[in-house]
């Protein structure tokens, strides 16, 4: 790697993720693989902050880590992910052109966030365009809206599942499950004849929402960053094309 690409490199997680970041992620750049306590040590850091930072990459898809012949966790950096930043308003506006405003939103909520459930994703942007539509005085919308913008980023595969490592089917299947969109809000609850004031209250605090798993718990999402890619270049095709024919 060139040295001003490694110096971008560091400038970005620098400005993204803060200093610990800056230091764990350079000395992965330079040695490529690295173990936890090595980091700690080279970056002079303890343990405990490298570990969040470490945490904090792998969520936003920079890290990765694999397992040695002794069974020992060492991490690798990705630094065209960290350069595939500096682009995160183009995808944006890629989704906002191609799906419309709550698409938008979509694609930004999971480029911040690195990896999110689908449920997530749709009730935080539900919230956000009702709360923007609400201030305007329009009526709000309903969250099928905001899935329907999902799944059309995800059948055009620019949304793709985060691969599951425990997965060990053939190659063919996990590249059909990276855009296979959960079934959700097919869960009913039990009805109760327990009447028991307490046994009732109880049931209300197990039924609530916060404490309710969603029906997509575990399946992850990111950005697919090559078909965004692939849509910019077909798009700076046909501009260049259409300016030489037809004319």
């Amino acid at each position: 790697m060139s040295h001003n690409k490694s110096n971008l490199c560091k400038s970005i997680l620098k400005d993204n993720f803060g200093e610990v970041a800056e230091a764990v992620g350079c000395h992965l750049l330079k040695d490529n693989i690295c173990a936890l306590r090595y980091l700690a040590l080279k970056s002079k850091f303890s343990l405990e902050q490298t570990k969040k930072v470490l945490c904090v990459l792998l969520q936003h898809n920079i890290c990765d880590y694999i397992t040695d012949s002794k069974g020992t966790l060492e991490y690798l950096i990705d630094s065209e992910i960290i350069l595939r930043r500096i682009r995160f308003p183009n995808y944006i506006y890629c989704a906002k052109t191609l799906y419309g405003d709550a698409a938008e939103l979509v694609a930004e909520e999971i480029l911040q966030n690195g990896q999110m459930l689908m449920t997530q994703v749709v009730k935080n942007v539900t919230n956000k365009l009702n709360e923007a539509l609400t201030n305007a005085g329009h009526p709000e919308i309903a969250s099928s809206f905001v899935q329907e913008k999902f799944n059309c980023l995800v059948n055009t595969h620019f949304l793709q599942r985060c691969k599951n490592r425990t997965n060990t089917s053939n190659s063919e299947d996990v590249t059909d499950d990276l855009y296979k969109i959960p079934v959700t809000g097919s869960r009913k609850r039990k009805h109760s004849t327990d009447n028991n004031p307490v046994s009732l209250k109880k049931r209300r605090i197990l039924d609530s929402p916060e404490k309710e798993e969603p029906d997509d718990a575990g399946i992850y999402w990111k950005a697919n960053f090559d078909r965004f890619h692939q849509y910019m270049r077909d798009q700076l095709m046909i501009t260049a094309i259409a300016s030489k024919v037809d004319k």
